[in-house]
Parts: C-alpha cells; structure tokens; sequence
C-alpha cells in the first residue's frame, strides 16, 4: 500500500496529474453502489467458475445502471454486501482464516470494481483482473484448517463425501468447459469472430476483426464485414476509418468517401486528437486520388499540424506537392 500511494505521489509530481482519464459520475450514489456490486460478483463468480462467459470483451454499458433496480439488482447488492461483511466479522471477530481469504481476495479487486470512475477499460470487467486476488487467496489456503464438526465421526464421513463429489463435478464441468471455449482462442480471426457472434454491435469486436482481415490480407473478408458494418446504425468511428484505409489502399475513393462521411458527422470525432488526424489523412489521401489536389493539399496540411512528425501523413503531403510540380515546398 505504501509503494502504490508512493508511486500516485511521485506520478502526480512528474506528470501533473494521477490519470486523465476521470470520469464524473452523473448517476446517483445508489446506482454507482449497484454498478460495483454487479462488478464485484462478476469477479467472485470469475474465481468460483472461471470458464462461464469468459470472452475477450465484456461491453460496459453505464446506461445498464441508472434508474430503478430491479429486485434481481437489489439482491445482487445484498449479496455482495453478506460477502464482503461476513469476510470482515468473521476476520476481526473469530480472527477466521477464512473471513481473511474474503477480505483479501476482495482488497485485491479494489482497483477494478468502479469505485473510482477511471476509464480504463471499455470491458466491465476482465478474468485477469481477477488474477491477484485469486493468487492471494491460493497463497493464504494453507492457513485453512478443517473445522471441527466436520472431524466428528457422525458427520465426517457424509461431508467429505458431498466435498469429494463437488469437486469432481467442478473438474468435469470445468474440463468440459475449457475444452469447449478454447478452439475459440486458436487465433485473432476466429476470437474476433466469436466475440462478434455474441456481441454482435460491439465496435471492438467489429474493428479488431476487421483489423485482423486486411493484416492477413483476406481482403474479400473484409468487404463483406466492412458492408455489414456499413449497414449496421451503431456507431463505430474507428470502423469506418479502418474501411476507409482499405478502400484507398485498394483505389477505390467512393468507397472511401461513404465511410468518410460517416465519420464526419459522428460527435466523438472532435474530441480525440488521433482519430481526428487520421481523418484528416485518410479525407487527403480520398481527395488526391479523386484528382483534387488543391483540397488534398489543404486537408493533408491541417492533418500534419496534429501530428507533425507522422511520416505517413508527411509522405501523402509530399506526394501531393510533387503532383502539382511544387518540387521545393515538396523538398522541404
């Protein structure tokens, strides 16, 4: 702990600032309160049943935790509550190694449960997240001791028999499970895949698959999912910059134009200096092959003053002066 508040101090010194990344919270306490059960358990069932809707992506959906709870929501924060102060009582207490594990296991998902509102993660939450807390309480195991009612002979036998077939249907199960999922993971294109199969409108799972057709140069893929994703209303900025870069990179600036346009009326687009720039490049790189360089050359100008020592957008503006036979600004 006084390494971690070390490290905040020394950061905020050095660069002004712990994070920039702080959210404000525009919900009610009681909503953010249900967000970080709903977190919470997540994790517990991560550590409990770890191969249950594992998945590269979990999307975050903030809109989910506004309004009134339902009584399955109010239950999801009873039950964290039970788990968190039954660790607590039984640790101060009965000094219980077992109340200890909870209360151990729980300190290590404080930075991922959304007590502080830091974007992070566009997931709700991710399984290795969940591998410190799983790893203090594999180290704090031995510290269990049998209990003693389970030593007694009447009751000793038809315990260790119920533990006995827990478990194995837990290994079984568990065996089934990961045998299932992993095919899934073989490679980028078939994880992307089934992440989009299960989040079908999540722009993560449309950009990475995308992203992993043209780097495989599986073009035709690619066209396929770029028209799909094309059609679909959802926004995805990134997307459509990922499917305007191909129809350039294959000549083709209507197509480029359509996606372009796109992403010129999204909101977002003002707000990040990098997607912003790419824009402004991509928007050069349409124009000059559209044959209007004078506009091209304007565009491609605003783009190198986000990012001016970007060599790609430097070679599209040199490019561009050498095809209306300004050689010196070209050379400089």
């Amino acid at each position: 702990m006084l390494a971690g508040i070390g490290y905040l101090i020394f950061r905020s010194w050095a660069l002004g600032t712990v994070t920039t990344n702080f959210q404000s919270i525009s919900a009610t306490p009681s909503d953010h309160l249900w967000e970080i059960s709903t977190v919470y358990l997540r994790y517990v069932k991560i550590i409990l049943w770890p191969v249950s809707g594992m998945g590269p992506i979990h999307p975050y959906i903030p809109q989910v935790f506004q309004g009134t709870p339902s009584p399955a929501d109010l239950l999801v924060i009873a039950v964290a509550f039970v788990i968190v102060g039954s660790g607590l009582y039984f640790t101060l207490r009965h000094k219980s190694p077992t109340g200890a594990i909870i209360v151990g296991a729980t300190a290590a998902l404080l930075p991922v449960l959304h007590i502080i509102p830091v974007a992070f993660d566009k997931s709700l939450y991710h399984e290795r997240y969940a591998a410190l807390s799983l790893a203090i309480m594999c180290a704090m195991l031995p510290l269990m001791r049998r209990p003693a009612w389970l030593k007694r002979a009447k009751h000793g036998s038809v315990a260790k028999s119920l533990i006995v077939i827990v478990m194995f249907f837990w290994l079984t199960f568990s065996i089934i499970g990961i045998r299932t999922l992993l095919p899934n993971w073989t490679n980028d294109e078939t994880l992307w895949r089934w992440a989009l199969s299960s989040n079908p409108h999540d722009a993560d799972a449309k950009f990475n698959l995308l992203s992993t057709y043209i780097r495989n140069k599986d073009y035709s893929a690619a066209h396929k999912l770029g028209d799909k994703v094309l059609a679909d209303s959802s926004s995805c900025d990134e997307c459509m910059l990922k499917i305007a870069e191909l129809a350039i990179f294959q000549h083709e600036p209507t197509g480029a134009a359509i996606a372009l346009e796109r992403v010129r009326h999204s909101p977002s687009i003002a707000k990040n200096k990098d997607t912003l720039h790419t824009y402004y490049l991509l928007t050069g790189e349409m124009l000059a092959q559209q044959g209007s360089l004078e506009d091209a050359e304007n565009i491609l100008h605003a783009a190198l003053s986000l990012a001016p020592q970007d060599a790609e957008t430097i070679n599209a503006l040199n490019l561009v002066l050498s095809l209306r036979n300004r050689a010196t600004q070209a050379n400089q």
